[in-house]
């Protein structure tokens, strides 16, 4: 699996700065494919099993995931998400726009026109 950094979009909130770990066949043709994520604890209310969310990481690559089911990771404190890709991973514009390199966060995402 390549590990990279990400964020996941939940409605009107952001996981951000996720540690993202996707298997070999996430490519720009393909859904189906799988990973996970590492999340804190209290973040594990936020998710749904086989919700939709768009999860964009940062080497400029999005697109849609579901969340299949959370585990705890001995010896750590976080949880690990294990996705499903429902759409191929492709190049969006905004997907490394607002990365941090701060903890994992969650914020209000900004809908353009709302101000």
């Amino acid at each position: 699996m390549g590990e990279i950094r990400g964020r996941l979009l939940i409605g009107g909130m952001v996981l951000r700065n996720l540690e993202a770990s996707l298997d070999g066949g996430a490519s720009d043709s393909d859904s189906g494919w799988t990973g996970a994520l590492l999340i804190d604890p209290p973040q594990h209310e936020c998710l749904q099993l086989g919700r939709p969310y768009r999860l964009e990481l940062d080497d400029e690559r999005a697109g849609q995931i579901e969340v299949t089911h959370l585990e705890c990771v001995p010896g750590q404190r976080q949880l690990r998400v294990h996705i499903r890709g429902c759409s191929p991973l492709k190049w969006s514009p905004y997907a490394h726009e607002y990365h941090h390199d701060s903890a994992v966060t969650l914020t209000p995402a900004t809908i353009a026109g709302d101000a």
